[in-house]
């Protein structure tokens, strides 16, 4: 397992729920809108998986923007 930080968040409610949704048992909230997150994939995936990458047509992300590394 990889252990990822999430920061820099755009919308810390959204991404909240994200966290809370995608890694129920795998995340520790820091405070200040960070998360640490532990994942078996890279921080694309968990950038994915959490809603922040944006799609392909350019449609705004799910949860905002953040920075996952």
């Amino acid at each position: 397992m990889t252990i990822f930080v999430v920061f820099r968040v755009q919308d810390p409610e959204k991404m909240k729920n994200a966290v809370e949704v995608n890694y129920p048992n795998d995340y520790f909230y820091l405070g200040n809108n960070e998360w640490l997150i532990s994942d078996r994939g890279v921080a694309k995936a968990v950038s994915d998986k959490l809603g922040i990458t944006s799609n392909p047509i350019g449609e705004p992300s799910k949860s905002g923007n953040a920075i996952v590394f």
